[in-house]
């Protein structure tokens, strides 16, 4: 019994340091898929453009067409004033959300930004484009609408990322310490929202939905694997380096440099 113990024992830290020491383990655990914090559970107003419905190209919609979709908690896609589901579950696929309508054999691909919403293409199943529908922006100041507002920083706790700061980079691990989860040289996707969430890897798994200011540090805590991730801005406020610390004991890691910021 002691010996399957140990043998038990022995898999699970080997499976810790798996997961942890590889960082693109982080976009095949399961359990990470869920919509990012500023497009889950949101109701949005879009607008689509693209071939008609009555241009008998297949897709369902015309032109200009407006069509009020809910991003489900759980992970749907909803066109709610139709009262459909269209998906109850994602696939993610080249940093887009991808849902697929079985009935009107369509696939939508939501790309976000920033903000949330960016924007839902529309193909057919077997990937001919039809179109694609944007953020309504009649009567708001953002590009992401929120059951009709967009976000202020009162909704974000009253503190927002500069905006020279928000989007992808690529990344890479340097100044590795003893007991770092990351090895030398190991890279990494961070994706920075105005709004507070940091999310890493291909498959965009949320760290944490808000930072702390700490000095002249953004911070974001992943109880997930127990790090701490303290970003610092360069004077013309971009990205600088990404410093990586043990949540409870504080002990440094090590540090993500910049390698390239990710073409919008």
């Amino acid at each position: 019994m002691a010996y399957v113990i140990c043998l038990l024992v022995l898999f699970g830290l080997s499976a810790c340091n798996v997961s942890v020491r590889n960082p693109s383990a982080i976009d095949d655990a399961p359990f990470f898929k869920v919509l990012p914090s500023n497009v889950s559970g949101k109701q949005v107003l879009l607008t689509y453009y693209g071939a008609d419905a009555s241009s008998g190209f297949g897709t369902i919609y015309e032109s200009g067409e407006e069509v009020l979709f809910t991003f489900g908690e759980d992970g749907s896609l909803s066109s709610t004033d139709q009262l459909v589901l269209i998906d109850d579950n994602f696939e993610i696929r080249d940093r887009e959300f991808i849902w697929v309508d079985e009935a009107n054999e369509l696939e939508y691909a939501l790309s976000v930004n920033p903000l949330g919403v960016g924007s839902l293409k529309v193909s057919s199943i077997d990937g001919d484009f039809y179109g694609q529908f944007d953020v309504v922006l009649e009567g708001v100041e953002a590009n992401n609408v929120s059951n009709g507002n967009t976000i202020t920083e009162q909704e974000t706790g009253g503190s927002l990322l500069p905006a020279t700061a928000t989007g992808q980079y690529n990344t890479i691990f340097t100044d590795v310490q003893e007991g770092s989860p990351f090895g030398e040289g190991d890279e990494l996707l961070f994706a920075f929202f105005s709004a507070g969430p940091l999310q890493l890897g291909q498959q965009m798994f949320e760290v944490d939905d808000q930072f702390d200011v700490r000095g002249s540090e953004f911070v974001w805590e992943s109880k997930v694997n127990n790090l701490e991730y303290a970003m610092t801005l360069t004077e013309d406020e971009q990205v600088g380096e990404i410093a990586v610390y043990d949540l409870q004991t504080g002990e440094y890691f090590g540090k993500f440099e910049v390698l390239e910021r990710v073409p919008q």
